[in-house]
């Protein structure tokens, strides 16, 4: 019988690394986790946003090509198409361009997306395309940044940018926006929840299962056992075994390949 196939695609959270990194993704130690009739083929691109991994021909469009009915595709995106604050990259480009600053217009990040619009139009095409091959999709909540307050991951660490965020008029970039905690418009994982429902998608909420492990942790003892010491967002390999770890335990939860996840699932 073949073994099932879970392509994973996302950003360096997930990504591979070499051996002479210390940084590692989560996607690296998903398999610890499962049993042997179960593949994982990590397919994570460092820098990727939901726009450019759609758009580069080595990426998606080579995952497709490996897609067989019956697979699974894991989808996370969220942490570099917050990378323009919200706002999405080719509505600046053309707002610069449009006012004739061309500088401004090169300088732009590609990668940014806007929660409400391009971000949920670009999941939207992942699960309908591996739909389409017979696979099936699930969208997983990114992982939380260590962006700590006191003894709590801030509202930017959870992928919600409304405490400040960038917006594109027709009159000019406005920039340093604030919504109340209660609007969801610059939340990315709220969206994403919002087209997993919509599109009747299986959701792992990773963000909020990496958020306690954080808090439960503490700051200091957080980036001392998590991180890779180098910022708030990537894992060594301890780390990334955990969050790899956590995954499986939300396998398990939404019955999703849940006969194959391990029983007893090991610390290391």
């Amino acid at each position: 019988m073949r073994a099932v196939t879970i392509h994973t695609i996302g950003d360096s959270t997930m990504a591979n690394y070499d051996s002479m990194r210390v940084t590692r993704g989560w996607g690296m130690y998903l398999g610890l986790f499962l049993d042997d009739s179960v593949r994982v083929n990590n397919r994570a691109k460092n820098g990727s946003s939901t726009r450019t991994y759609y758009e580069n021909d080595t990426l998606w469009t080579k995952v497709k090509t490996q897609i067989v009915r019956g697979d699974y595709v894991f989808i996370q995106f969220a942490h570099n198409d917050e990378k323009s604050n919200g706002a999405d990259a080719e509505q600046l480009i053309e707002y610069y361009t449009s006012v004739g600053d061309t500088a401004k217009a090169d300088s732009v990040d590609r990668r940014g997306t806007t929660p409400a619009t391009t971000y949920i139009q670009n999941l939207r095409r992942y699960v309908t395309e591996a739909r389409a091959l017979g696979a099936i999709p699930v969208l997983i909540a990114p992982a939380a940044r260590m962006y700590f307050s006191a003894d709590t991951i801030r509202r930017a660490g959870l992928h919600d940018l409304g405490d400040k965020f960038t917006i594109v008029t027709p009159h000019g970039v406005v920039e340093g926006n604030k919504v109340p905690a209660a609007d969801h418009s610059m939340d990315y994982v709220w969206h994403m929840r919002q087209v997993a429902e919509e599109m009747q998608v299986p959701f792992m909420d990773l963000t909020t299962a990496t958020r306690q492990l954080y808090e439960r942790l503490g700051d200091e003892r957080c980036h001392q056992l998590l991180s890779d010491g180098k910022g708030h967002t990537h894992f060594s390999a301890q780390g990334a075994k955990q969050v790899a770890k956590l995954c499986a335990i939300l396998m398990k939860q939404n019955m999703i390949l849940a006969e194959h996840v391990k029983a007893e699932i090991p610390e290391e």
